[in-house]
């Protein structure tokens, strides 16, 4: 795996073997591949660390609505903010996706 300095890698995201990170990984997410892509939740380590099926299906909301929706990331983030419930996992991915300096994996 190679890593990019200064790359951020959020909560709870998975990366694969042998991967290339030349942007930040947002929390809760499933990467891999040289370039890294998301390939969706880590409902794996999600169910592992007691996230109650609700809030993973929130999650689940937010990838689709910012990986799958043909949306850029700060359109993503508004309908995120407008469609979703508010929890502490929204909130936290929300800001991560924010503060990103350098774009986040796509």
């Amino acid at each position: 795996m190679g890593i990019h300095q200064f790359t951020k890698v959020g909560r709870m995201a998975m990366v694969g073997a042998h991967s290339k990170l030349v942007k930040d990984i947002p929390p809760f997410m499933l990467v891999e591949g040289n370039p890294a892509t998301v390939h969706g939740i880590n409902i794996v380590g999600l169910r592992r660390n007691g996230i109650s099926p609700e809030v993973r299906l929130q999650l689940k909301r937010a990838f689709k609505i910012l990986y799958r929706s043909n949306l850029n990331v700060t359109q993503a983030i508004e309908v995120m903010e407008q469609e979703l419930e508010a929890g502490p996992e929204i909130e936290h991915l929300i800001r991560f996706i924010r503060s990103a300096e350098r774009g986040i994996c796509r």
